[in-house]
């Protein structure tokens, strides 16, 4: 048999690679804003026609929140651990990268792109600050979000 890299990667070799691989879900939340449909919504004042409205209670907005369910892999960085077999372009700062294929980046573009949005991983709340595109061509291309912690209150 002639060796190659291919021969290399032997399954009792590969286990410590595993932490890399497996995947998980985080939970996007984002809100959208439409006018309160009982009284309103002043552009002048930036509030409810109606002070006293039961619906939005003068506000003038209405807030819905939309989940969306994001498969990603996901590694906290709060404490240093050094991936010595990948090539690394940099020290990333942030809490956690999360890393999706093109599928959902549309949706991590909107909790990055909405500053009242944000994304629950491990029952933490975080929120995208930067992205980078990890390419290998003709293979794979996969986005990394650099996330820190975020209080939505």
């Amino acid at each position: 048999m002639i060796h190659n890299i291919l021969t290399h990667w032997t399954a009792e070799q590969s286990k410590g690679f595993d932490e890399y691989r497996t995947t998980e879900a985080v939970y996007a939340r984002i809100p959208t804003e439409t006018n309160c449909p009982t009284c309103g919504w002043d552009v002048l004042s930036q509030s409810a026609i109606n002070m006293g409205c039961a619906t939005c209670h003068g506000i003038g907005k209405i807030t819905t929140w939309v989940a969306y369910a994001v498969n990603c892999r996901l590694m906290w960085t709060s404490t240093l651990k050094f991936a010595y077999p990948f090539p690394a372009s940099g020290v990333e700062l942030g809490d956690c990268v999360i890393t999706v294929p093109q599928e959902f980046v549309a949706v991590m573009d909107l909790v990055m792109n909405n500053e009242r949005a944000y994304v629950v991983a491990n029952d933490k709340t975080v929120r995208p600050t930067s992205l980078h595109v990890q390419n290998v061509q003709g293979i794979v291309t996969e986005y990394e979000y650099v996330c820190n912690i975020f209080s939505p209150e």
